[in-house]
C-alpha cells in the first residue's frame, strides 16, 4: 500500500515538472519574439497623461457658483417695498431706542448727526432691500421716509444728504456700519454693539 501511494507521488511530480518545463519553453519564445521585433520593453500606447486636475476644479467652481446663486437669488423670498419700509422702521426703532438709552436724543441733536444717522439708516435699507434691478432705489426711497419719520429730516434734505454721502467719509463710515448692522441683524435678530447707531455715531461726532 505505500509503495502505491510513492508511486502516485512521484507521477503527481512528474507531471507538475513536465508542466513547468512547457511554461518555460512558451516564454521563451515570447521573449525570443520580442527580441526579433527590436522591442526591448512593453510597449505602451503614445498617450498624455490624463489629469483630473483642471476638471475637478472647475466641478468644484461650478458647485460653488451654483449654490452662491440659489442661496442668494432663488431661495430668498422677494420683499415688497412695504414689507421693507417695515423691516427698516423695526431695525431703527430698535437702534433708536438704544440710542436713547445712551443719553442721547437724535429728535433734537444737530443736523450734522441727523446726517449721520441717515445715512446709517440708507446703509441698513440697502442690507435689507430685496434683490433685483431696483433694489438700490427701494432703498434709497424707503431711507428717505424712516428718516423722516425718525429722525424728523425733511425728504429734500434726506436727498441731499444721501447724494452727497461719498464725499464724507464720516457717513460713509456710517453708512457702512448701518449695512454690516442690518446684515447681522437680518440673520441672528440682534446687532453687535460695534455695528450700533450709538457707536457709529460716537466714532464719528463729538457728542
Amino acid at each position: 500500500m505505500t509503495g502505491l501511494v510513492v508511486g502516485a507521488v512521484e507521477v503527481t511530480l512528474a507531471v507538475l515538472l513536465l508542466v513547468l518545463a512547457l511554461r518555460m519553453m512558451t516564454l521563451a519564445k515570447g521573449l525570443n519574439a520580442v527580441a526579433a521585433h527590436g522591442i526591448s520593453e512593453p510597449f505602451t500606447p503614445n498617450v498624455t497623461p490624463y489629469s483630473a486636475e483642471p476638471l475637478a476644479f472647475e466641478a468644484v467652481s461650478a458647485s460653488r457658483n451654483a449654490f452662491h446663486r440659489v442661496t442668494s437669488e432663488q431661495s430668498q423670498p422677494v420683499v415688497s417695498s412695504s414689507d421693507l419700509t417695515a423691516q427698516l422702521h423695526i431695525f431703527a426703532s430698535i437702534q433708536l431706542l438704544d440710542v436713547r438709552r445712551r443719553e442721547l436724543e437724535l429728535n433734537t441733536a444737530s443736523p450734522a448727526l441727523k446726517a449721520l444717522a441717515a445715512a446709517y439708516l440708507y446703509g441698513a435699507a440697502c442690507a435689507l432691500a430685496p434683490l433685483g434691478g431696483d433694489a438700490r432705489e427701494k432703498a434709497y426711497i424707503t431711507a428717505v421716509k424712516v428718516a423722516r419719520r425718525s429722525l424728523h429730516i425733511n425728504d429734500l434734505e434726506t436727498q441731499q444728504i444721501l447724494s452727497t454721502l461719498t464725499q464724507s467719509s464720516s457717513a460713509l463710515y456710517c453708512f457702512r456700519n448701518g449695512l454690516e448692522g442690518a446684515e447681522f441683524w437680518g440673520e441672528r435678530r440682534y446687532v453687535p454693539d460695534q455695528h450700533s447707531l450709538y457707536a457709529a455715531l460716537t466714532a464719528n461726532a463729538l457728542i
